[in-house]
């Protein structure tokens, strides 16, 4: 079965990229995030408008993968059991934009 990750929203961190190999994951908590990376993570454009994504929870895995396009991104799910089993390093995802499709 292949696996999928799916975003809210197009995020501008994806590059359009179609796949993803995961290559890091770790726990980590809402308040160790920066601004910076906050405003990078959940960056997307809608209607020629800079948007940014909300995030809820304090409790999270940091996800980073490499694309199709060999462009780095990283992404945050919440700290569930089902997620820490779902996302496997060294496994591919599609990725599917679920406003939009699959890229």
């Amino acid at each position: 079965m292949d696996k999928i990750i799916k975003f809210d929203q197009p995020f501008c961190k994806l590059y359009g990229q179609k796949q993803a190999k995961l290559i890091y994951k770790r726990p980590i908590k809402k308040i160790e995030l920066i601004d910076q990376f906050i405003n990078y993570d959940t960056k997307y454009f809608n209607k020629k408008t800079n948007l940014n994504y909300n995030i809820l929870g304090d409790d999270f895995i940091l996800l980073v993968f490499i694309g199709n396009k060999n462009i780095p991104f990283t992404t945050l799910r919440k700290n569930t059991e089902e997620n820490n089993k779902k996302y496997v390093i060294n496994e591919w995802f599609y990725i599917k934009i679920n406003n939009n499709g699959v890229l």
